[in-house]
């Protein structure tokens, strides 16, 4: 995840990656913190285990940063916000999941998910919807009654397909995916803010 995302900024500008290390159990996780800060980074990016997630934030909070602060994935549960409290505040958050009750797209399959279900879709629940339909539409070009993985993945890599969440595409040669899929969330009042997918516009 990490190296992902060293990748990306260097490729957006050449900016320079400075990596740190913090012990997952939480050993001398405060000093790291503060000797990271040190270095006056433009910004922080946590792409480390659920574990230590809010234990970071504190002890970032602590040294009185307020630059830029993004995390991937990992940190796009609820738990993050409830455990790290008012260090969670203004965490931008890079995460593969929509968020049903907020984008555009799902507005229909929001509807259709709250009569069915009478609760709100949980995240994760479009793009579940989705990839059932995905799967279902490569297996009736096969034209067999019991398809194997093995017949599948050759179509599946062929398929592009317009889900409600997002646009799914793969790499034919390897499998690779090149479809849409990066959603942007804002840590605001305890709760995680839907930016949408735009980063121009984060």
């Amino acid at each position: 995840m990490t190296r992902l995302f060293a990748e990306g900024l260097r490729g957006t500008g050449g900016r320079n990656v400075l990596p740190e290390t913090v012990p997952a159990d939480g050993r001398d996780t405060d000093a790291r913190v503060r000797a990271m800060i040190a270095r006056s980074p433009g910004a922080v990016v946590y792409g480390g285990g659920p574990d230590g997630m809010a234990r970071f934030a504190r002890a970032l909070a602590e040294t009185g940063y307020r630059g830029p602060r993004i995390a991937s994935q990992t940190a796009h549960d609820p738990g993050f916000p409830a455990r790290a409290g008012e260090a969670a505040e203004g965490w931008l958050v890079v995460s593969t999941a929509t968020d049903p009750s907020a984008a555009p797209s799902t507005r229909a399959f929001t509807r259709a998910f709250r009569t069915r279900h009478r609760a709100d879709p949980p995240s994760f629940a479009a793009e579940a919807y989705d990839v059932v339909r995905l799967v279902t539409s490569c297996v009736r070009t096969l034209d067999r009654p019991r398809p194997t993985r093995h017949d599948l993945v050759p179509v599946l890599r062929r398929t592009t397909y317009k889900g409600v969440s997002k646009s799914y595409a793969f790499e034919p040669e390897n499998g690779g995916y090149v479809g849409e899929g990066v959603f942007f969330y804002r840590v605001t009042g305890g709760r995680f803010r839907f930016l949408g997918s735009d980063p121009r516009k984060v």
